[in-house]
């Protein structure tokens, strides 16, 4: 065992075996939607074998007789007849033998549709490659010695079953035709079916070793694993500088807000609102508000900006939960809101007794 077998002591992560997967690395038997397509047909003739050879006797006697009046030239009867016959027959045995084929391949790969892969691709073509597998004998040693073992196995098996009815088909070959078919036909079905438990049997012990192999060979180091964890949940360091840039960025847009504001309503240290009342706005809008880191940060740009702090929690908590940046106050804060402005306006000196003031208080009513 190599150092680097040794070393991938990890089982494979999920996204690893989706790859694997997707790339056509899974555990799968060849010969599997073979062997299903076998044996489902084998049961439908065992289901449908004695009614399908009465319909048959049922034909033949009609057309050797007068039923279908073959003698008179009535041949477009016979040969509706006979497609329908045909089709009755044959089609349950084609469905379950299509339909089984399909099962054992879906429950190898899984349903997954993927147009991508019919998609011509010089790359897949490796003349070279085939051709050292055709000229080396010992290429194809693992699947011939796998293709052997099955043979001997199945045939060790039908050899007993035919072994044991031998002197039944000689004692009925004495007795007569129907006998004899009788004899043939119960020594057909018993080898046909030891035959089949046989292939499904050996091809279940296939796809479970192949699927260990499988499993073995995407196999991990504890480094591989470690690597793809961060590349799935990023380096925490790449993280954090994203976060702090995104928060400088938001500070960056909130200080450009605040500054137009005429007043900050605090809770009075987790939320911070700004407020900007201007005559042809109508109503008093909120341009800014946070919590917690932003809400320090809004009220450090106010201070620097010379804007009034005011503390009022119950209008902060109801602006901050109820009013969208940008957007006008609603009616049920339009009195505090007056209130709050009308005394930051007497604090710049915006009242009566100086000019131009009564024309910018906010009137809401």
């Amino acid at each position: 065992m190599s150092g680097d077998d040794e070393s991938r002591t990890e089982e494979a992560t999920a996204q690893r075996r989706q790859k694997a997967h997707d790339e056509g690395q899974f555990a799968k038997v060849p010969d599997a939607g073979g062997i299903a397509a076998l044996a489902a047909v084998f049961g439908v003739m065992l289901w449908f074998g004695a009614e399908g050879f009465e319909q048959l006797r049922l034909f033949a006697m009609g057309c050797f007789g007068d039923t279908f009046a073959l003698t008179r030239g009535d041949g477009s009867r016979i040969a509706l007849r006979t497609t329908a016959l045909l089709a009755m027959l044959c089609m349950p045995i084609m469905l379950a033998g299509l339909f089984s084929s399909l099962a054992a391949g879906i429950a190898q790969s899984g349903f997954d549709l993927d147009f991508g892969r019919l998609e011509f691709k010089l790359s897949r073509i490796n003349v070279l490659g085939n051709l050292k597998n055709i000229l080396n004998p010992f290429a194809r040693l693992p699947e011939l010695s796998t293709q052997l073992s099955r043979v001997t196995v199945v045939g060790w098996l039908t050899y007993g079953v035919a072994k044991d009815a031998y002197p039944g088909l000689v004692r009925a070959a004495r007795t007569g035709m129907a006998h004899v078919t009788s004899e043939l036909m119960d020594a057909v079905t018993r080898i046909a079916g030891r035959a089949i438990l046989a292939f499904v049997v050996l091809i279940v012990a296939d796809y479970l070793i192949s699927r260990f192999r499988i499993s073995k060979s995407l196999r991990m180091t504890k480094q591989e694993v470690k690597d793809e964890h961060k590349q799935n949940e990023g380096d925490p360091r790449v993280k954090m500088q994203m976060r702090a840039k995104g928060r400088e960025r938001v500070k960056r847009a909130i200080s450009t807000m605040v500054k137009g504001a005429d007043v900050i309503v605090t809770n009075p240290t987790h939320v911070a609102v700004a407020i900007r009342y201007r005559p042809s706005d109508g109503i008093p809008i909120v341009t800014a508000k946070g919590y917690d880191e932003i809400a320090m940060h809004i009220r450090k740009i106010a201070r620097e900006n010379g804007i009034p702090i005011l503390e009022n929690k119950p209008l902060a908590r109801g602006l901050a939960k109820q009013v969208k940046v940008g957007k006008p106050i609603t009616q049920e804060f339009f009195g505090p809101v007056a209130e709050i402005l009308a005394y930051v306006y007497r604090l710049k000196g915006r009242v009566s007794g100086t000019s131009g003031s009564a024309g910018n208080r906010p009137s809401m009513r």
